[in-house]
């Protein structure tokens, strides 16, 4: 019989400008495919937040360069329209890191990933408690 503590919960996610194949691979390695669902893909902050709209996913990762608006747009963009979802950037761009979190991410992970570190992204988002002021 299963215990509660082995239960995991899919993580609904959409992914903008995030994935060439080799990321996409790592994301969808066995371990991560039981709790992450990428229930969408996109490459335009536009089709971001459309798709956020309908989705209405647990978290979304965005790149920092992105057709029409960047990711930093897309992101404040996406507090308005999904407050409650979560947003991780992964991009190759170290230098956005602080904007990033000023615009409320939970991660910013650097690209090439390396499983270790997807681990701890999918840990934090499974973690997340909203901070009460």
């Amino acid at each position: 019989m299963e215990n509660e503590s082995d239960k995991v919960t899919m993580i609904r996610a959409l992914s903008i400008k995030v994935f060439n194949p080799r990321s996409r691979n790592k994301f969808r390695h066995a371990e991560i495919t039981k709790s992450i669902d990428i229930a969408g893909e996109a490459d335009s902050g536009s089709d971001a937040i459309s798709m956020a709209a309908q989705v209405k996913p647990d978290v979304v990762f965005l790149d920092v360069e992105m057709r029409g608006l960047n990711g930093m747009q897309t992101a404040a963009i996406l507090r308005g329209v999904v407050p409650d979802t979560l947003v991780v950037f992964a991009t190759a761009y170290d230098e956005y890191a602080v904007q990033a979190f000023e615009l409320g991410a939970i991660d910013y992970i650097l690209k090439p990933f390396e499983m270790d570190r997807i681990h701890t992204t999918i840990e934090r988002i499974n973690g997340y408690k909203p901070m009460e002021w």
